[in-house]
């Protein structure tokens, strides 16, 4: 389909243990630098009814590796029941409770990219992690490496059209329609969108001049968008599912996937996300709430979510 799309350059994914029909094996991240998050604003954590207390976008993260493991499972728990909270009560991204969340999630977010470039302090981590938390945070520094062995630093922060994404409530309707007409799972579809553009937050063009929510060429989606609007979150998640169809899934889902950016480590990406997803759906909702970064020779860069100029919601 293309060879490289923009959201590589800012991507997270999951991996669990075990793997089946052919997915990805687990293998270690290597060691990198750490990273320095570009945040615009600085707020003090704020309390909320239920006691928690939201961090701030530029929340310190601290290097010592009891503390952050305390933090993780506590931020674990916190974000959890929000998520359950939020899919219970049909809130919307904008609500008080969508922006709790996002604040939590970008928390979240930033401690996986500071593990993920630290080899030494993600491995004194994961040791004082337990269960699912640890499983969890193993799988996604692991996989988000995947993508960062494909994309490296940029020299300088990309020029992208960024959207208000929308909500995840109808992204599942829309994943989940695309699951009945072409047979593929409706946690693949919303991995694909996940790594390709955290759901719709960014539209490119990529490197490759992929468009939309799913990242397509403007001439694969003329044949596989089926006369609908590249830009169109519906129309996107529809055309990916008929693409992948058309390209072995589910079937020989690596194949159509492989076609879809022919490179293993996204394609290893790609399924490690699906399979996160699918073993617990509040992941789903919790990634809705990632933000846009990307890695440059200067550190991170916050593209979208709060505390950022592009803050959209």
């Amino acid at each position: 389909m293309r060879f490289r799309t923009f959201a590589v350059v800012a991507a997270t994914a999951v991996l669990l243990a075990g793997c089946d029909d052919g997915e990805a094996p687990d293998r270690a991240a290597p060691e990198a630098t750490a990273s320095t998050p570009a945040l615009e604003v600085t707020r003090s954590p704020s309390p909320t009814p239920e006691g928690d207390l939201i961090p701030a976008a530029d929340a310190p993260i601290t290097d010592d590796p009891d503390e952050l493991a305390e933090e993780i499972a506590s931020v674990e728990r916190m974000v959890r029941r929000r998520v359950r909270e939020f899919v219970d009560s049909g809130a919307r991204p904008g609500s008080q409770q969508g922006e709790e969340l996002e604040l939590l999630a970008l928390y979240q977010q930033r401690i996986f990219r500071k593990l993920t470039k630290n080899e030494r302090l993600e491995k004194a981590v994961l040791t004082r992690l337990e269960g699912k938390v640890q499983r969890f945070y193993a799988g996604t520094i692991a996989a988000q490496e995947e993508l960062a062995s494909i994309t490296g630093t940029s020299e300088k922060v990309p020029r992208f059209e960024f959207a208000k994404a929308e909500t995840p409530h109808r992204l599942r309707r829309f994943f989940e329609e695309g699951e009945r007409l072409f047979r593929i799972p409706w946690h693949m579809l919303a991995a694909v969108m996940f790594v390709e553009s955290k759901f719709g937050k960014v539209l490119g063009p990529s490197v490759a001049g992929a468009l939309g929510p799913m990242q397509f060429l403007p001439a694969t989606w003329d044949a596989y968008g089926g006369g609908g609007d590249i830009m169109d979150p519906h129309d996107s998640v529809i055309g990916a599912a008929r693409y992948l169809n058309a390209s072995g899934g589910p079937e020989r889902m690596r194949d159509a996937l492989f076609a879809y950016n022919p490179t293993e480590p996204y394609v290893n990406a790609i399924q490690i996300y699906a399979r996160q997803i699918k073993r617990d759906e509040e992941n789903f909702y919790m990634y809705y709430f990632w933000q846009v970064f990307v890695s440059t020779e200067k550190g991170d860069v916050q593209l979208t979510g709060p505390g950022t100029r592009r803050d959209l919601t």
